[in-house]
């Protein structure tokens, strides 16, 4: 089941943090993973045009070169839009976050862990 971003506490300790896509969104995310102490191993995409660069001195890998490990990895998405990509991805036996939170975006307004 996915779970929420807000309720992440210690289901996430043990595993290495994949923050999902390369956009804007997952910049912000990488910053409010960072202000509450949550370290990213890395970046994680399906497009293999992006997998020569680094974003904020972390890997950015493809889904496929994970395949093998997912059970060490925790993917953290965001946005609306990858709702149904975050369903499909629990799916297939990944372990997802996902931020519900429609303004997180709009400041420090996500909480991890932190009750």
């Amino acid at each position: 089941m996915i779970k929420s971003l807000f309720k992440i506490a210690l289901d996430i300790s043990g595993k290495k943090v994949a923050i999902y896509g390369t956009d804007k969104k997952a910049l912000l995310m990488f910053s409010v993973l960072l202000q509450n102490d949550v370290y990213v191993s890395c970046f994680i995409t399906k497009d293999a045009a992006n997998t020569d660069m680094n974003i904020m001195n972390k890997p950015i890998t493809l889904f496929k070169d994970m395949e093998r490990e997912k059970e060490q990895y925790a993917i953290v998405m965001s946005g609306q839009d990858m709702l149904q990509e975050a369903e499909k991805l629990d799916g297939d036996g990944w372990s997802v976050f996902f931020d519900y939170n429609k303004t997180s975006y709009d400041g420090d307004s996500i909480m991890i862990g932190k009750e």
